[in-house]
């Protein structure tokens, strides 16, 4: 669903554009949505409250623009380019690596995120869950057909390896997230999982 905002907002030049839609991520990522003030986040942006809502009918219709937005920019982040029989396990890497610095330079946008997703009933994310599978299924079929299959054991364990291997990662970013990204440390015990799912997997020739 799309969320009406007053033309004039896209009629500001992009720096203010910005500040706004940063002001308001860092404001209900700090606060419930109930406890989020649209003076202080008016404050932020360095805009009158009055000017908030002159671009947004009200409190609802921003945090729903903000989460629009949000997902548009993790969606741009997330994107790159896969070579043709690339490494599966260096591809990972890759991933995570990039993935790491995005969350650290964008730590509000998915802190943001994080607290929408923990205020469920607030508003309809139906369309950015079917975005989202979509989104993920797309990249999951990307690194499957371009990956070197030829260096497992058993190619057709491609599938369930990429897989086991999303579901661990996503408990690795959680155990950054909750600690700031100051402890690299945490990713330690990742790796060697990797280096034993490799050796799993691999043939003898490509460990």
């Amino acid at each position: 669903m799309e969320v009406v905002v007053n033309q004039k907002f896209y009629d500001l030049d992009q720096i203010k554009q910005d500040k706004i839609k940063y002001a308001g991520y860092k404001v209900f990522a700090e606060h419930t949505y109930k406890k989020a003030s649209m003076q202080t986040l008016a404050e932020e942006a360095g805009i009158s409250k009055a000017l908030i809502f002159h671009y947004f009918k009200n409190k609802m219709t921003l945090y729903n623009w903000l989460f629009q937005e949000a997902y548009k920019e993790i969606n741009v982040m997330n994107e790159m380019t896969i070579e043709k029989n690339c490494d599966f396990f260096d591809l990972i890497d890759e991933i995570i690596i990039k993935r790491l610095e995005k969350m650290k330079m964008y730590q509000v946008i998915y802190s943001f995120i994080e607290r929408v997703y923990n205020e469920a009933m607030l508003i309809d994310k139906s369309d950015i869950f079917i975005k989202i599978h979509d989104l993920n299924m797309k990249r999951r079929q990307t690194i499957l057909t371009n990956v070197d299959a030829s260096k497992f054991k058993t190619p057709k364990d491609i599938e369930l390896l990429y897989d086991m291997i999303l579901d661990l990662s996503n408990g690795y970013y959680m155990k950054m997230r909750q600690a700031d990204f100051r402890n690299e440390e945490v990713l330690g015990p990742y790796k060697k999982y990797l280096h034993s799912l490799k050796s799993h997997y691999y043939k003898e020739a490509f460990l």
